[in-house]
């Protein structure tokens, strides 16, 4: 059972919504949620070259963007602090210096669960890519991490994307183990041309869910022009109220889920992601 979360928060849309699914979540099991916002001076400031004369006005000007991110970033937390007010949610706020990848791998460590939006940090013309962004926080995070960058919406089920291997595994156990949406029922979506096959992978798992006194069902979905493609189409017809999946898969049963599924499900998908590497 989860007894604490952490929240990146930048002041984005996407972080908005993380801020939300984390407010729910703690206010539905009872628990405590601290809000970090982490300003990357380094990354604001960094990576341009100037002659002398213009060594005067670019400290001048990193110390504007350095305090306009620091206003923003205090707003962010101000924001988040409101909305868990308003839930009854006990929380605490952290605005530190360094960058985000490397102090959101250092506070999650006292907590159960990390929670991103699409975008965990500040923009630049430098910036990383947002799902190359999001693959590395996924990739060093020592808990699981919830990736929600849409509006939490109401779903009558939570997916799980199941192929058998040892993160598909491993993400259904996390996620069955947090106590999250207790009381919907577990759908394990296998993605499979090869249906029988499919369908005997995911009997062994309902029979693990089943166990822990969850509701359970099994769908196939054919592959059709992809794993991720046909996922993502599956999760536009059927919402669900969040997506569990592992960041990869091993070598072995036909259809994993490799690490290129998991970024494009990340890019692409309208509701919050589970992600166990």
């Amino acid at each position: 059972m989860l007894k604490s979360l952490v929240v990146g928060v930048n002041g984005s849309e996407p972080s908005e919504a993380a801020v939300q699914v984390a407010v729910d979540w703690a206010r539905t099991l009872g628990i405590s949620v601290t809000f970090l916002a982490v300003l990357d001076v380094q990354e604001l400031t960094g990576g341009q070259a100037v002659g002398i004369m213009g060594s005067a006005f670019k400290a001048e000007r990193d110390e504007q963007v350095i305090a306009n991110w620091r206003e923003r970033l205090e707003g962010a937390l101000a924001d988040a602090a409101r909305v868990a007010e308003a839930a009854g949610v006990t929380f605490e706020t952290r605005l530190v210096e360094g960058s985000p990848t490397e102090e959101l791998e250092r506070e999650v460590q006292r907590h159960d669960l990390l929670i991103i939006g699409e975008r965990a940090e500040p923009h630049s013309d430098r910036e990383p890519a947002p799902s190359e962004t999001m693959m590395q926080i996924v990739r060093t995070s020592p808990r699981p991490v919830v990736v929600a960058g849409a509006p939490l919406e109401a779903g009558a089920s939570v997916v799980v994307a199941y192929d058998g291997s040892a993160p598909a595994s491993q993400a259904l156990e996390s996620f069955i183990q947090s106590g999250l949406y207790s009381d919907l029922p577990v759908q394990l979506v296998g993605v499979s041309d090869e249906r029988e096959e499919m369908e005997e992978v995911l009997q062994g798992a309902l029979e693990y869910v089943r166990r822990h006194d969850r509701e359970g069902r099994i769908q196939v979905i054919p592959k059709g022009k992809g794993v991720a493609e046909s996922l993502l189409d599956f999760l536009q017809h059927e919402p669900p109220a969040l997506l569990v999946m592992g960041t990869h898969g091993s070598p072995g049963l036909k259809k994993r889920l490799l690490g290129s599924v998991s970024r494009e499900v990340l890019e692409k998908a309208r509701v919050p992601v589970y992600l166990e590497r």
